[in-house]
């Protein structure tokens, strides 16, 4: 996950929420589907977040904290490497620290698996669009249409796989030092390239 991810945040906050006031929340994850991120709880010292990566790097216990509670472990299906850290601004109880420990793991591996699912489906539905886009792609390169409403075509394919609103197309003769703009589209710019006009780099 990259950015604001309210998923995470619904572990990070009712962890942070049964602990003492004062104390904060740290949550870090190196996974190969899903990437690598850490979040805190609001209003956390830099530090917290910097210890908790660390963590993921070596086997040391944390350092520099007040009442560090802390937990790293390999998700068994995933192979996920994750690290739950809280400091903690009173001591807690065996019993204490054991509940809040088991539920980090429960709530962790919940959203995992939850986040998981969510990016596969995600990835297969890319991966359906891709196959369409190609076998559209392949029945206009045998098509009959014009060189020109068959790029408009394959502009309007290109923009169901990525951001595309805007798009050119040119045939780059590098021998010459030229090109031609085969297509050309844009939302604001006016430029109408001749299709037939080749360009040479100085002038452009």
């Amino acid at each position: 996950p990259t950015g604001a991810d309210s998923s995470v945040n619904d572990v990070v906050t009712p962890l942070h929420g049964l602990l003492p006031a004062g104390s904060a929340v740290a949550l870090a994850w190196d996974d190969a589907l899903l990437g690598s991120g850490c979040r805190t709880s609001p209003g956390s010292d830099v530090r917290l977040r910097e210890v908790a990566q660390a963590l993921l790097a070596d086997d040391k216990a944390p350092t520099g904290l007040q009442q560090p509670l802390w937990e790293r472990w390999t998700h068994a299906e995933s192979g996920a490497r994750i690290v739950v850290l809280a400091d903690v601004v009173t001591a807690f109880s065996e019993v204490q620290r054991r509940a809040w420990l088991s539920t980090a793991r429960a709530l962790v591996a919940a959203v995992l698996v939850s986040k998981r699912q969510g990016r596969q489906i995600e990835l297969l539905e890319r991966s359906k669009r891709l196959q369409q886009a190609l076998f559209a792609i392949a029945d206009l390169a045998g098509s009959d249409l014009e060189m020109s409403e068959m790029l408009s075509h394959f502009h309007r394919i290109l923009s169901t796989l990525m951001y595309a609103e805007n798009c050119y197309i040119v045939e780059c003769d590098e021998t010459q030092s030229s090109l031609r703009f085969l297509y050309f589209y844009d939302t604001q710019d006016d430029f109408a390239p001749d299709p037939e006009q080749r360009m040479h780099f100085d002038d452009m």
